[in-house]
């Protein structure tokens, strides 16, 4: 969750915490059971699920400031219960505190539970939202909308690059949508100048790609 609010509480807890790291794409052993609490402090970790024959399924993609494993309450808003497992999106350092303690600590911090419950909501609201659109173009859009605001660096007046690899890959697991029709929707907001390509960066458009798909 996105502990901004809190984040000085946040910090003087996790200060004295062991100090790990993950190179991308290594995962995280027996995350939903895992005795320790984790803040991100550089890079990004991804939370998926698998289908029956093992496609993934990005649920959610937590950054730099970020808190977890509370985030593995989202297992149970997808399609299917399928378990959740966590890996690194990118090479990833983070801190790592005992989970008893933390539970200690947020018993005396009703503030940080507040941000957590909040982090949780949003999140939940904001991946229902997208499940929910009509089109596929429009769930394209709101997740590039989402992450730009989220994990974004404003490049000028018009875009926003994202700053994590979000190729068409990695789009079209998030979305729930085959790699060929993420492309070709892509492909369409590039050509109508919503979107722009640098390797795997995605700059958006951020107002004019929320007006044209009529998205929150």
């Amino acid at each position: 969750m996105d502990f901004s609010e809190v984040a000085p509480k946040m910090e003087d807890f996790f200060s004295d915490g062991e100090v790990l790291t993950r190179t991308a794409g290594q995962m995280f052993a027996n995350f939903e059971t895992q005795p320790d609490v984790l803040l991100i402090t550089s890079g990004y970790i991804k939370l998926v699920t698998y289908t029956t024959n093992r496609q993934e399924r990005i649920q959610y993609i937590a950054g730099p400031g970020e808190g977890i494993p509370m985030h593995n309450l989202f297992a149970g808003i997808t399609p299917q219960p399928y378990q959740l497992y966590a890996s690194a999106f990118t090479d990833v350092t983070y801190l790592s505190k005992d989970r008893q303690k933390f539970l200690a600590f947020i018993e005396v911090e009703p503030s940080v539970v507040i941000a957590i419950l909040q982090g949780i909501m949003q999140a939940t609201f904001d991946r229902l939202y997208n499940f929910n659109l009509e089109t596929s173009e429009q769930r394209v859009a709101h997740i590039l909308v989402l992450y730009a605001r989220k994990h974004g660096t404003k490049e000028d007046a018009n875009f926003t690059k994202l700053d994590l690899p979000m190729n068409t890959h990695i789009v079209a697991n998030t979305v729930y949508l085959s790699k060929a029709v993420t492309a070709d929707i892509l492909e369409g907001f590039r050509s109508q100048g919503y979107v722009e390509f640098q390797g795997e960066n995605i700059l958006v458009a951020i107002l004019r790609l929320k007006a044209m798909a009529g998205i929150r």
